[in-house]
């Protein structure tokens, strides 16, 4: 799953989201074996991130960015290894073809903007 960003224009009220969270049986602080994994060290490092993000003052639109980022981390996407999202070496040919053609786009002054863009939420 890619990251994506969304304007806070087009976020939900908090008391909304708060809402249909306990509607869909959610509880808070989740519990141990919601984590996933469902480990000591990932328990402790996804808390550690969850209580940096209880810290972002409440009129920053970055918080609601900031708990769904870690909710998703946390308790909804599975990592896929057995270290988690491990790193792995590629192949010195393929690192050398992709930093080529990184530099050669940075130093192309020629990049993509990016543009905002509005996400309709369902339920």
């Amino acid at each position: 799953l890619g990251a994506f960003f969304v304007r806070a224009s087009a976020l939900p009220d908090k008391d909304v989201h708060m809402a249909e969270y306990k509607a869909r049986n959610h509880s808070w602080p989740p519990r141990p074996e919601e984590y996933k994994p469902s480990t000591p060290g990932w328990r402790k490092l996804m808390e550690r991130r969850f209580r940096q993000v209880e810290a972002i003052s409440e009129s920053d639109p970055g918080k609601y960015e900031g708990w769904s980022s870690t909710v998703h981390a946390a308790l909804i996407c599975p990592n896929f290894t057995e270290h988690g999202w491990a790193v792995t070496r590629a192949p010195e040919h393929v690192v050398d073809m992709l930093t080529r053609s990184l530099r050669s786009g940075l130093d192309s002054g020629s990049l993509p903007e990016e543009h905002p863009f509005t996400v309709g939420l369902h339920s």
